[in-house]
């Protein structure tokens, strides 16, 4: 998931409750909306296992297809900038795993 800040809006796990067993992979915009992080943290503490994934500066050995010669010269910088899609510093993701002992027994979040 990667809306902006809207995050916030639709990881409601009380408003949606089919969340409580999703897999839930979430670019979060700090940036954009002070205090989500700590919000989807919050919501997510009693059905999910959140792993915070922080962002890190992009590099040519990060690209996914190997290319050499002038392939590597005609590309490596682009490729940089594109993989790093100009995020501000601080962002991260969230991977959000479903507690296994309430997906196994369809116990709510309550």
């Amino acid at each position: 998931m990667d809306i902006e800040g809207g995050e916030a809006i639709l990881l409601d796990f009380d408003a949606i409750p089919a969340l409580n067993r999703a897999t839930i992979v979430v670019e979060v915009h700090e940036c954009f909306l002070p205090g989500v992080e700590s919000l989807l943290a919050e919501r997510a503490k009693n059905t999910h296992h959140v792993k915070r994934i922080d962002a890190r500066e992009r590099c040519w050995e990060d690209f996914p297809i190997p290319l050499v010669g002038w392939q590597e010269l005609a590309m490596r910088g682009a490729a940089v900038q594109l993989m790093s899609e100009w995020r501000p510093s601080g962002m991260c993701w969230f991977v959000m795993t479903p507690h296994t002992e309430r997906v196994a027994t369809g116990q709510s979040a309550e």
